[in-house]
């Protein structure tokens, strides 16, 4: 069974830095006495966090690529884009701006991103009917200088 690798890095990540981060803090004297109830404590937040965050084997993900006319309108697309949480059926919704990380291979064309992910694809036709992601769309059409792209995937 394939990793969802977003959700497996993630994961790893945050295990490893977590307990690097707090651990930086204490004084080398206090470093032996952290109990293992604390440790046990960080696991279940960590855990909690990553189930929270991440879509499920099964799940269907749509993910949106948005190419503005002017960067200087991102926060109001995000605003809109913030209003899709009160959609029943959408799940796990994220977005962000482009970051240049140097990487040739980037979709550096598209300004911004969102992913979500639905239970089912029936969930999601219901999404694309409903009158908020409707209205997302009539707001962002004034504002993007291109359609969006988009890229949809069934989890394994």
């Amino acid at each position: 069974m394939l990793k969802d690798s977003t959700s497996y890095w993630f994961k790893t990540v945050i295990f490893i830095l977590f307990p690097l981060v707090f651990s930086c803090k204490e004084s080398s004297e206090n470093q032996n006495a952290i109990s293992s109830t604390n440790q046990e404590d960080r696991l279940t937040s960590i855990t909690a966090l990553e189930d929270n965050n991440s879509a499920e084997p099964g799940e269907l993900v749509h993910l949106v690529f948005f190419s503005l006319k002017e960067t200087s309108t991102m926060n109001q697309l995000f605003d809109q884009i913030e209003q899709l949480k009160k959609i029943p059926e959408v799940n796990n919704l994220n977005f962000g701006r482009y970051q240049d990380l140097e990487d040739s291979r980037a979709l550096a064309q598209f300004d911004l991103m969102m992913s979500m992910s639905f239970q089912s694809i029936e969930d999601y036709r219901i999404y694309q009917k409903h009158p908020i992601h409707l209205e997302l769309k009539s707001f962002a059409k004034n504002l993007l200088s291109n359609p969006p792209a988009t890229y949809d995937y069934i989890i394994e």
